[in-house]
């Protein structure tokens, strides 16, 4: 123990002897680990906030897509497969029954304009039961009624973060345009945040009947269908059901049933591979600093073969000096994972109003475990060099 405690008081004299020189050898290892922490941060904090928008819209909600979106066969995607239409809606209405609740969704890219202001944003387009679906409240005004659903009357629900950017008094009443289409407000929803896939909040949102979207597009087909399940229980004997009825008109490719577990694994399991890979690209860097380190201390061991030669001429041991400069290129290296992990901290720190990005302790452990390893693979062939130096020979060395 003491013998340990000597060489890491010994490199820390050494390493501050060049203040310069360990940090510039160590850069690459402080790079390396925070890309390396930092994106793994920002995928636990992805999938965090991926689970928080699913949890909101609650367990027994079913996703009905067009195409495959799980499974071996992934020729068809969300892009292709079933058109769904008003005529399946009807459908499932009538097959689904007992407290389920059903609901289209059609989404267009607008431009909203008030009398003041202009706003890029997206419009949602289904029908009342959408509010259930959302688990969507209204701070003022009403939803759209069942009348004006079935009239495809021009009347629009504001996101909050909406009506607070364009509108300093209530917007109840107004009328904006939607692409040049004019729409009265008639209800500004609760603050909700979240929106599913890392995109949109609700708050961004806005709500018309179905109809009423179709007048801003040449398209009169649904992305989606939600179907809330009486309970959780009854999940997959809704998912059946509806199954079953959407079959009679589509193929088994053309269409995906998922539940928010499903459909939450199938989109981790997306980010991380994606992670993966990302983490892989930034670990090379890691890579890149081993190699400066196994570099700075071949040139260590040169400045310091007299050195090295009068310690063996006074007993030290091969496996002495060994330790010695392997002591020097693991401290080298933990302390530039010890920067990196801070550094990548403070970073997530300040991301955090924005997004929930999460510096786990796995992946600290992780980071120090790596940064440990290369500092005793990349650290390990000059000590070894240091160490079978002959000591007449070194203590001759000019």
């Amino acid at each position: 123990m003491r013998q340990v405690a000597f060489y890491l008081r010994a490199s820390v004299t050494d390493l501050a002897k060049n203040k310069g020189r360990s940090f510039l050898t160590s850069l690459g290892i402080i790079i390396g680990v925070y890309s390396v922490i930092l994106l793994l941060s920002l995928g636990e904090g992805l999938k965090t906030y991926i689970e928080q928008q699913f949890e909101s819209l609650g367990t027994n909600l079913i996703f009905v897509l067009p195409g495959k979106i799980k499974g071996a066969n992934t020729d068809n995607s969300m892009m292709g497969g079933a058109k769904f239409n008003s005529s399946d809606l009807q459908r499932l209405r009538r097959g689904l029954t007992g407290g389920t609740v059903i609901a289209p969704a059609s989404l267009k890219n607008v431009v909203l304009k008030s009398r003041t202001d202009t706003l890029a944003t997206s419009l949602i387009g289904s029908t009342r039961e959408i509010s259930t679906i959302y688990n969507l409240g209204l701070s003022e005004g009403r939803f759209f009624s069942k009348s004006e659903e079935l009239s495809g009357r021009k009347v629009v629900i504001l996101g909050s973060k909406v009506a607070n950017d364009l509108f300093d008094a209530s917007p109840i009443g107004e009328t904006v345009e939607l692409n040049g289409i004019k729409f009265r407000v008639i209800g500004v929803a609760e603050p909700k945040g979240g929106g599913g896939f890392g995109g949109p909040t609700f708050d961004d949102y806005l709500y018309s009947p179905y109809r009423a979207l179709f007048m801003l597009t040449d398209s009169r087909y649904f992305v989606s269908f939600y179907i809330k399940a009486a309970s959780k229980e009854e999940v997959g004997m809704t998912m059946a059901k509806a199954e079953r009825i959407l079959s009679k008109t589509y193929k088994e490719e053309d269409f995906s049933l998922s539940t928010q577990k499903e459909l939450l694994a199938t989109i981790s399991g997306i980010f991380a591979i994606i992670n993966s890979v990302l983490v892989g690209i930034a670990a090379i860097s890691l890579l890149v600093g081993g190699i400066g380190i196994t570099n700075i201390m071949y040139v260590t061991v040169t400045e310091r073969i007299k050195e090295i030669g009068i310690r063996r001429a006074v007993g030290a041991r091969e496996g002495d000096i060994l330790l010695q400069f392997l002591t020097s290129s693991v401290l080298l290296t933990t302390a530039g994972g010890f920067i990196g992990v801070g550094l990548a901290y403070l970073t997530s720190l300040g991301l955090q109003p924005f997004f929930p990005a999460k510096v786990t302790l796995s992946a600290i452990i992780l980071a120090f475990f790596v940064s440990l390893v290369i500092g005793v693979v990349f650290g390990v062939f000059p000590a070894r060099k240091a160490a079978k130096l002959s000591p007449v020979e070194a203590i001759r060395y000019e």
